[in-house]
């Protein structure tokens, strides 16, 4: 993976530059996620210096990292931007390059809550445009 984690971050800068950029980007902040009742009932969670929506979500970057450490996937990217038809932006969870080179995208799944109208024609729309389909990983 080419990006750094908050904790290497830490380690590569002086404390007070990092100091500045932690307030700067309200790092301390993330009690503020918990206070609040969320529409699916995720808690947002860190894990690596990385925000995720969800503890299922945190959980499969958790299981993709054991994955890529043990040379059953390439590589992996979290929530990439695809642009569909009508102006629309969709952004799965993770795209995942499997070590026998075939390309997943995946989105991770609470329940029959979380796959809103919305969802489901992003989903229709990403196999029309570029042939992909959707992994749906549920927690």
């Amino acid at each position: 993976m080419s990006s750094l984690t908050l904790d290497e971050l830490r380690a590569a800068l002086p404390a007070p530059l990092m100091k500045k950029i932690e307030a700067q980007l309200d790092l301390g902040q993330a009690a503020k996620f918990r206070s609040k009742r969320r529409k699916y009932g995720n808690q947002p969670v860190y894990v690596d210096g990385r925000r995720f929506d969800s503890k299922a979500e945190a959980r499969r970057y958790e299981e993709l990292m054991r994955l890529h450490a043990a040379g059953e996937i390439l590589w992996f990217c979290l929530q990439p931007v695809f642009r569909l038809p009508g102006g629309i932006e969709y952004r799965p969870d993770f795209i995942v390059v499997s070590a026998s080179g075939k390309v997943f995208v995946e989105d991770v799944k609470g329940g029959k809550a979380t796959k809103t109208k919305e969802y489901r024609l992003k989903k229709r729309l990403m196999l029309d445009r570029y042939g992909i389909e959707i992994v749906e990983v549920h927690s």
